[in-house]
């Protein structure tokens, strides 16, 4: 599960209705990638070359709500608060496949919640946040035995984007500013020491929650995906960051990123 949109394919500037599930790397537990692991790097693509009877991974370009995602209930857009009503989603279509022996199968989850300045209150919002994700990984734990789930921490998102130096593109910059003015609206520019700071909190939540003794046992476990919190983007001859793995938004990674994130 993942709460933000998928953007692997560059294509159009604005988010699609229709995310490209069957593409992405990491950030949801679903894709078959299209083809196989020499055309898409994606996570399913690799465990089925060790096992070929892999099921859950979404089919191809499917919504949430649509049989061919599969076991990828993930929503763009979700927030926090919609972390357990995907999570009792994605419980109740395991248990009525009748491929998966839910006592028997080994499962792997890959989740992460993104909705970093979704309210004005931040302290406020980092204790629900923390509640939210309690709530998820009980729900998994009591649900399904024999389950894995990687929690992948979000990146610190003014640090990361700060390194890029994308005002330098106007294009990025104009669009950024009109796609997310949480960050980069100029009512917030005052407010992105905070911010960055609150981001740090945020990703210090998830690390503590996933560590937490009761969810560490035998039949169940949380594992941290830290990759994100200190990732650097290739740059050009001329020292410029290599849009090429970024997808058109200059925000989302491109397929090209994927690939290497899953290599």
């Amino acid at each position: 599960m993942n709460s933000h949109p998928v953007r692997a394919v560059p294509s159009l500037a604005l988010p699609s209705p229709t995310e490209i599930r069957s593409l992405d790397i990491t950030h949801r537990r679903r894709i078959r990638g299209e083809a196989n692991w020499k055309t898409y790097v994606t996570l399913p693509n690799i465990l089925k070359v060790f096992n070929p009877n892999l099921e859950g991974y979404a089919l191809n370009t499917f919504l949430s709500t649509q049989e061919g995602s599969q076991l990828n209930v993930a929503e763009g857009l979700a927030i926090s608060a919609n972390m357990p009503y995907m999570t009792k989603e994605l419980i109740r279509r395991i248990k009525s496949d009748k491929k998966i022996n839910v006592d028997e199968d080994w499962k792997d989850q890959m989740m992460s919640v993104y909705n970093i300045c979704y309210e004005e209150n931040l302290v406020a919002s980092l204790q629900r946040h923390r509640e939210d994700i309690i709530e998820t990984l009980r729900l998994l734990r009591d649900s399904l035995p024999k389950t894995i789930v990687n929690f992948v921490i979000p990146p610190n998102l003014i640090k990361a984007l700060a390194e890029l130096k994308l005002e330098e593109n106007l294009f990025c910059h104009l669009f950024q500013r009109a796609a997310c003015p949480c960050l980069f609206g100029l009512p917030n520019m005052n407010r992105k020491s905070t911010i960055e700071n609150f981001m740090y909190e945020w990703q210090r939540v998830d690390m503590e929650v996933c560590c937490l003794d009761e969810f560490d046992r035998d039949d169940f476990t949380v594992v941290v995906q830290p990759f994100a919190l200190n990732y650097t983007f290739p740059t050009t001859m001329s020292e410029a960051v290599d849009l090429r793995y970024l997808s058109i938004d200059c925000f989302h990674l491109s397929q090209k990123a994927h690939d290497i994130a899953g290599n």
